[in-house]
């Protein structure tokens, strides 16, 4: 009878014991399931932190690309503005420049008239003229001829002067002795680089500091 009894008892531990085990055995497994998840979750959290990186470093030269895109619209859009605005400049400009051309014609023409009936035999009366006793306003014409056929003249010097006879103002010093004395000289010469520099490809080319030199 109590063999009996023992015996029963050691049939339910050992079924209890061969549970645990079997417990054990699947908690292993499961520990080792979870192991291998665990190390495939690591793998797949790397792989979606880099491409989170690479999304980050997509995203940053996106915006940089977008910032030097609106700096470039901006740029072209001042340069639009910039490039409009001379436009309009130039227009007006142009149009003062046609209207001052079309007011100098007819003085261009009389000029060119005048010059065409000037003889080197009247330049040589002038050149005969002792220097003090040449009217200012003719040294003063010629010492423009001189500039403009780039013959050298004074420094702006103001002096008293002799304007017409009798009559003295503060004025510009002439340069007649320096210069237009000289190739007056030579009045076929000098009437023919007169109307060479007549012609309209050389008085095209005349430069601003020129006509500055002679308004002055």
């Amino acid at each position: 009878m109590y063999k009996d009894l023992y015996k029963e008892k050691f049939d339910n531990i050992d079924r209890e014991e061969q549970n645990v085990n079997n417990g054990l055995e699947t908690i292993k497994a499961a520990s080792k399931q979870i192991e291998e998840l665990r190390v495939v979750i690591n793998k797949q959290r790397e792989t979606v932190d880099e491409l989170l990186k690479g999304i980050k470093e997509k995203a940053a030269v996106i915006k940089e690309d977008t910032d030097k895109a609106k700096k470039k619209e901006e740029e072209v859009t001042r340069d639009a503005t910039e490039i409009e605005a001379n436009k309009v400049k130039v227009e007006h400009e142009k149009q003062i420049a046609e209207e001052k051309l079309n007011e100098s014609k007819p003085i261009l023409e009389e000029a060119l008239e005048a010059l065409g009936k000037i003889q080197a035999k009247e330049l040589d009366e002038i050149s005969k003229y002792p220097p003090d006793k040449l009217n200012y306003s003719i040294k003063c014409c010629f010492d423009c001829v001189a500039m403009l056929l780039s013959y050298p003249v004074k420094s702006i010097e103001i002096a008293e002067v002799e304007v017409k006879k009798g009559r003295k103002e503060i004025f510009y010093k002439d340069s007649y002795d320096l210069t237009s004395k000289s190739i007056l000289k030579n009045s076929n010469r000098l009437l023919q680089m007169m109307k060479e520099f007549a012609a309209e490809d050389k008085r095209d080319k005349l430069t601003d500091e020129s006509v500055e030199l002679v308004e002055a």
